[in-house]
């Protein structure tokens, strides 16, 4: 059965950014809701259940990832992405995929549907 993505959790410390991509995956139906660092999300993978969570490296830490992986432990449905410049991040091995290098936004509710579906 095919997943529909509907939501996501998305982390990005630069609000341009965030902007950019959320604007793109709400034109496709997706509802987005956007942290820009990871100090206080614990309740809203509760409250939101959302599919995907989305998170640029450079929003983590030692200690909140030591969090997250707790918080996410529970959830084997939910698909934790990774943004890093590079495919051998520190924190790869926490998440289900790495998105590297340059992504097209117009591109990214393909490619995270896909890897919903992966």
């Amino acid at each position: 059965m095919e997943k529909k993505l509907n939501q996501i959790l998305f982390c990005h410390p630069i609000n341009f950014v965030y902007e950019i991509i959320s604007q793109n995956l709400e034109l496709n139906g997706v509802k987005v809701y956007g942290l820009d660092d990871l100090s206080d999300f614990s309740f809203l993978i509760e409250d939101l259940s959302p599919e995907i969570i989305l998170i640029h490296e450079s929003a983590l830490t030692e200690e909140n990832i030591k969090m997250f992986n707790s918080q996410c432990s529970g959830r084997p449905n939910l698909v934790r992405i990774l943004i890093s410049k590079e495919n051998n991040s520190i924190y790869s091995e926490n998440f289900h995929h790495v998105l590297s290098g340059l992504i097209d936004p117009s591109e990214l509710v393909g490619i995270l549907s896909s890897l919903l579906e992966s």
